[in-house]
């Protein structure tokens, strides 16, 4: 039994190392995808519209950079986490 799984092993092993084919072709790097052309969309759609916000205005929360002098003394005032 050992033998038969070492011997699936080692022809899966051998069938990965050897199918690679040129090495220069693999690490070159892959061709970005280039973006397809607008004309070429179908069904496609546009929204517009207005959004109002009544109410107080949230107040975004502190970044807390006492731990971090470097970080402190590049910023006047403390930056805030700009979460909506």
């Amino acid at each position: 039994m050992k033998r038969r799984l070492l011997s699936v092993f080692g022809s899966v092993f051998l069938l990965t190392v050897c199918s690679r084919g040129d090495d220069g072709a693999a690490r070159a790097a892959p061709a970005a995808a280039a973006p397809a052309p607008a004309a070429e969309v179908q069904a496609g759609a546009t929204i517009s519209g207005k959004i109002k916000f009544t109410g107080a205005r949230p107040i975004n929360p502190r970044i807390d950079m006492s731990e971090e002098a470097a970080c402190k003394s590049k910023y006047p005032a403390p930056p805030t986490a700009e979460t909506v």
